[in-house]
């Protein structure tokens, strides 16, 4: 979203961005960070692989799209190039280009296949499912895609504003809309329904969701909801951006490290 929100996002991400490469001799066995080249930053885990960024600079005094370089783990041939945001889709890899057209490479090396176009960052997906806002300004709706078919589901109805999508594995999606003059978190497991909380996602990376709990980050760091009864699970003021990984919730830290996200069962 062009609004006060991504920008608080962005100063986030540059922030982590500011620390360079870190020592990772000293991180759990069972939680290992990526090793990263100085001025990138993670984005996104998927069971050892892994996508790094580097934020472009901005045009002073504009508001425009977050455009990132690309390192992608196991698609060398993406390396470099220019987008808004990208991740993992099974195998293969969904990539929104500075066009805001959604492409998926099935494989490495292989043809991008177009998904959509007019689509907003950022993407989540878990296993097969991908889920985005797809829309202009203020009308964004969220759409389900399966990029092995290329079917694609839209979810709430194009005429609301709606962002920062997460998919589960189970198909289940949370996502922000905005109700009532002000911004609320939904959940779509066949039928859609509201959170009593008033917290909802402001970084520039996707939610985790597991179904049961949403995970992301706003003004005050890391939290955990439970999506039962929209609580607060855990809240984890130190933390950066946040993951999900075979080892459960990591988050980055102020050195840009991973650590285990401690949550409350």
């Amino acid at each position: 979203m062009r609004d006060p929100v991504r920008r608080f996002s962005l100063l986030l991400l540059l922030a982590s961005l500011a620390c360079g490469r870190e020592d990772v001799s000293e991180a759990p066995s069972a939680l290992q960070t990526p090793p990263r080249a100085e001025g990138e930053a993670l984005t996104r885990l998927d069971e050892g692989r892994a996508i790094h960024v580097r934020v472009q600079a901005a045009p002073e005094g504009a508001d425009p799209d977050r455009v990132v370089s690309l390192r992608v783990d196991g698609f060398p041939e993406l390396d470099g190039t220019d987008a808004l945001d990208a991740t993992y889709v099974g195998e293969g890899v969904a990539v929104l280009g500075v066009d805001h057209r959604l492409r998926y490479l099935a494989s490495p090396g292989a043809e991008p296949v177009e998904l959509d176009a007019q689509v907003e960052p950022p993407l989540s997906s878990q296993g097969t499912h991908l889920v985005y806002a797809r829309g202009e300004m203020p009308f964004f709706a969220i759409v389900k895609a399966e990029p092995s078919t290329g079917a694609l589901e839209a979810l709430t109805e194009p005429t609301r504003s709606c962002w920062s999508p997460a998919v589960a594995a189970t198909g289940e999606v949370a996502y922000v809309c905005t109700a009532e003059g002000r911004p609320r978190l939904f959940v779509h497991d066949g039928q859609e329904r509201a959170l009593p909380t008033e917290r909802f996602p402001t970084s520039a990376l996707a939610p985790h969701f597991d179904g049961r709990r949403l995970a992301f980050t706003d003004e005050t760091g890391a939290v955990v909801l439970d999506v039962r009864d929209g609580s607060a699970i855990t809240v984890d003021e130190d933390a950066g951006a946040i993951f999900g990984d075979a080892t459960g919730l990591v988050v980055t830290g102020i050195d840009g490290a991973l650590r285990p996200l401690e949550v409350t069962p």
